[in-house]
């Protein structure tokens, strides 16, 4: 079920991404944004941002992501985990930016 919300999420990420152009003349993997991935030689930083904070969530959301990143060389997931009035609040910016 684990993986199901963290394929869920990353889903949401990706197409978040491919709805947004970047702006003439920036490259779109490494121009500036709360959700554009991080590049750097050759390693994938996906930012994950959660509401799981609390055990047993936050042991099992940090069983998920190492499992993944152990499956996926070169990817690195960087969870951060808010409160829901923050992660409502962060996720509004970042789809108003």
């Amino acid at each position: 079920m684990y993986r199901h919300v963290l394929l869920l999420s990353f889903c949401i990420m990706v197409l978040a991404q491919a709805g947004c152009r970047a702006p003439e003349g920036q490259d779109p993997l490494t121009g500036p944004g709360p959700l554009a991935p991080q590049v750097d030689r050759g390693q994938a930083t996906v930012r994950l941002w959660t509401i799981w904070n609390t055990e047993p969530r936050a042991s099992a959301l940090a069983d998920i992501v190492n499992a993944f990143e152990a499956q996926n060389p070169g990817i690195k997931i960087e969870v951060s985990a808010f409160e829901p009035d923050a992660y409502k609040t962060s996720i509004r910016v970042a789809l108003g930016g």
